[in-house]
């Protein structure tokens, strides 16, 4: 988890977010630090970018944008206003009661954003930035680069 300023933010990069029974999400295929390649260009059908926040104050979250960019292109993704109000209102509804009891930062907010598709044009990295009234905040990358020609023979059938 990275600290900036006095937002934390986390990203997890997978394949695909699947809901389930029970107002549950299940994230597929998910990346480590790198993503391997055989050659460019290439387009991804879907990619999924989870991105969790935490801050010790609510208005941290307003005006919220998700830049996710790559060499060549750029998706920026705003987030609904009313959606950050509601959250923040339930935050606030419980965050005394969590400051007393735990460390826990008590203003969290998590996007699932899907990609379809993410055209890969360079190797270098996914970067997301999280972009509020208060700043950007680098937030995450993921490594894109080539597969060692060793290894391309090793993994072909």
């Amino acid at each position: 988890m990275t600290r900036f300023k006095k937002l934390y933010t986390d990203v997890m990069f997978c394949d695909d977010f699947r809901s389930e029974v029970g107002n549950k999400i299940s994230v597929m295929g998910v990346y480590a630090e790198e993503l391997v390649l055989d050659k460019l260009p290439v387009v991804i059908p879907t990619f999924g970018v989870l991105v969790s926040l935490a801050s010790d104050e609510p208005d941290i979250f307003d005006g919220m944008e998700i830049i996710i960019s790559t060499k060549g292109t750029e998706e920026v993704v705003p987030i609904d206003p009313a959606t950050i109000e509601r959250a923040k209102a339930a935050m606030i509804d419980m965050a005394d009661t969590i400051k007393k009891k735990s460390s826990f930062l008590p203003f969290r907010f998590s996007v699932n954003i899907t990609i379809s598709p993410l055209r890969i044009i360079e190797y270098g990295a996914v970067n997301v930035t999280v972009k509020t009234d208060a700043g950007k905040f680098p937030a995450g990358a993921l490594i894109v680069k080539e597969r060692a020609k060793e290894d391309s023979r090793k993994g072909a059938r």
